[in-house]
């Protein structure tokens, strides 16, 4: 049951407070699609797995990313393949 200040998330069904801290609906729903990868596989998916699980370009899927960078949610190693860490 959801109060009235969360919304349920289409991606993971889980109440989830509306705040979205500055996101739009797609970033926030690749953020939540990053957390569920990490506690399905224990490390972060890499953009091509967000690209298939979205059904989104990878190019897409990298311009997200590095929004999601600037506004300080994730941090990337570009040197490093599925180095995504949230920040929260």
């Amino acid at each position: 049951m959801k109060s009235d200040n969360e919304i349920i998330c289409q991606f993971c069904g889980a109440a989830k407070p509306i705040e979205k801290k500055g996101l739009t609906t797609k970033q926030h729903q690749l953020k939540i699609e990053i957390e569920k990868y990490v506690t399905k596989h224990g490390h972060s998916p890499t953009q091509s797995a967000l690209a298939d699980n979205l059904q989104k370009s990878v190019s897409n899927i990298n311009a997200m990313l590095q929004e999601l960078e600037k506004k300080g949610h994730i941090k990337r190693a570009y040197w490093q393949k599925q180095s995504l860490q949230l920040i929260d």
